[in-house]
């Protein structure tokens, strides 16, 4: 059945033909029953308004480089109804498939702070030469076969090196583990900020997001307190 919906690509061109597709996908998974708050919108802003936005922001920077190979920048849709729109590309591709190099997806993966360690999912060869990449910044990486968790994948099968790249486990930087542990349970707060455990002080909760529950606006900045083991707060 035809959804109405669609791809959206840029590219900026390099000395060759030859195109890395960088990918995220812009779709959620939209509206449900309300909840407690009498919220119904699942606003996806790890999955995947994140990987949107860095996106935008590699576009950014690598407009004011001279590139060798073509970069395209691919958002695309339907990927939480099954990779759907990764596979219409594949099978109508901007590009020939045998002059797209590899294809790197950044999909459900927005960090409380900088990342010290990343998990590769995807063919081994990128595998390779991603961990290369990171060894070289200092980074650990842990790389696992590429299966069909994120639009990178439909690529794969018609032979094309992809990889999904999210954060790894490890503390994030200049944490301690511990902190890690805080931090990625309450969001993108200073440790010190953390009272007693089972609750946090909100300075300002204009955007905060429920883990495992849809996310939503608008705490009120008057309440002191809410129970932080059910809280997710970007900064």
């Amino acid at each position: 059945m035809p959804l109405g919906t669609h791809n959206v690509a840029c590219s900026l061109e390099g000395l060759t033909r030859r195109t890395i597709i960088v990918g995220a996908h812009y779709d959620h998974l939209g509206v449900g029953a309300p909840d407690t708050n009498g919220d119904t919108i699942y606003n996806g802003f790890s999955d995947n308004a994140a990987g949107v936005g860095m996106l935008l922001a590699m576009a950014t920077v690598l407009a004011e480089e001279a590139l060798t190979h073509t970069v395209m920048f691919l958002f695309f849709d339907g990927e939480e109804l099954g990779l759907l729109g990764a596979d219409a590309y594949v099978h109508s591709p901007l590009v020939p498939l045998v002059e797209t190099k590899a294809v790197i997806v950044l999909d459900a993966g927005a960090p409380p702070a900088p990342p010290t360690s990343w998990e590769l999912s995807g063919t081994p060869g990128l595998g390779e030469v991603a961990s290369e990449v990171a060894k070289a910044r200092g980074w650990n990486t842990r790389v696992s076969q590429a299966r069909p968790n994120s639009d990178y994948y439909p690529f794969t099968l018609a032979g094309v090196e992809g990889m999904l790249i999210i954060p790894g486990p490890d503390p994030y930087e200049g944490l301690t583990e511990e902190e890690t542990r805080l931090l990625g349970t309450v969001g993108s707060l200073p440790p010190a900020w953390c009272a007693a455990e089972g609750q946090i002080p909100l300075p300002d909760a204009k955007c905060t997001a429920r883990l495992g529950t849809r996310p939503f606006m608008g705490l009120d900045p008057l309440t002191p307190t809410r129970k932080w083991g059910s809280y997710l707060l970007f900064a």
